[in-house]
């Protein structure tokens, strides 16, 4: 029922803030100060996550405590099969008066948020992509309602995060690593200039990255839905839109959230600029290769010159009859 759904939410996500939240930002701001900047990768897979790689040197397996939780996939498990359109969910406040049930002949990647949007008959996702274990804490009956073989992309935290809820999960889904390039797994945070020389990273002016190579890491710029956008470039589809990205209404409740609830603030708007030179870089890369862009939100921050609005979710119904 509604109200046996809304009590085991709750009460799930007041263990996850006890367990994860506080304990994670105290030892992390302690970390880096102990540390500095440069180690705090380190603390992504503390306490308790190791990540193995395979004898070619690939990344194989997820152990938590010891055992093992998760086989972990390629990206090109899921980038080496064909693919005509692509839609990349964000979470936007658009989303709520819009015809989701119109993506339906589309592959989508879900991100966050949009995993709300998994109860609709309509909406099966091709991938899932998180990249912040603050929403695995805040939302984490999100997480474990995605459908068992779902092919998940999880950051070293976000797999962290889930196996403190329970490692079972991870064994429901097909699981690929989303390593950040300035935060490697286990390792010093590399430099600009280590980074931008690496042959599969495309540089566009400003301290953006964007990475033709998936397996070997993510670029990352201040939202989880620019790495997913990497991820469906290399996928090399005829399209790719752009839904629920808007990024000028931080002040509504996204998609997964009930309007008047307390929420995590939103910290998108300091992070504008690289966002907004994240998705430039992303379309220039895809005009490049063929792909066309549009951008399925009108509340929209992103330049239109790049993701031209289409109205396909904003249409009004036709009468029935």
């Amino acid at each position: 029922s509604g109200g046996a759904h809304w009590r085991y939410a709750a009460t799930l996500r007041v263990s996850c803030r006890m367990t994860l939240s506080v304990a994670r930002r105290a030892g992390k701001t302690v970390y880096g100060l102990l540390v500095g900047r440069q180690r705090r990768p380190w603390f992504d897979i503390w306490p308790g996550l190791t990540l193995e790689r395979d004898s070619l040197g690939s990344w194989a397996r997820v152990l938590y405590r010891g055992q093992l939780a998760a086989e972990l996939l390629p990206c090109r498990s899921l980038t080496d099969r064909k693919f005509e359109s692509i839609a990349v969910v964000g979470a936007g406040p658009s989303l709520r008066n819009q015809a989701h049930d119109r993506l339906s002949d589309y592959d989508i990647i879900l991100t966050n948020g949009s995993l709300a949007l998994i109860g609709d008959k309509h909406i099966h996702p091709a991938a899932v992509f998180i990249e912040d274990e603050g929403f695995v804490v805040n939302c984490p009956e999100l997480v474990v309602a995605i459908p068992d073989g779902t092919h998940c992309f999880f950051s070293p935290p976000v797999l962290r995060a889930i196996c403190a809820i329970d490692p079972a999960h991870l064994g429901r889904w097909r699981v690929s690593l989303a390593e950040v390039l300035h935060r490697p797994v286990g390792s010093r945070r590399p430099d600009w200039g280590e980074l931008a020389s690496r042959h599969f990273v495309i540089v566009s002016g400003g301290n953006v990255l964007f990475s033709s190579d998936c397996d070997r890491g993510f670029g990352s710029c201040g939202t989880v839905v620019y790495c997913a956008l990497q991820l469906a470039v290399q996928c090399a589809p005829r399209s790719i839109g752009l839904a629920g990205v808007d990024l000028m209404n931080l002040e509504q409740p996204r998609v997964h959230e009930v309007p008047g609830q307390r929420r995590p603030p939103s910290r998108l708007q300091r992070r504008l600029p690289s966002i907004l030179q994240g998705f430039s870089l992303a379309a220039k890369v895809c005009h490049k290769r063929g792909i066309a862009t549009v951008n399925y939100s009108a509340a929209s921050l992103v330049p239109a010159a790049e993701f031209p609005y289409n109205d396909l979710l904003d249409r009004p119904r036709a009468p029935a009859g």
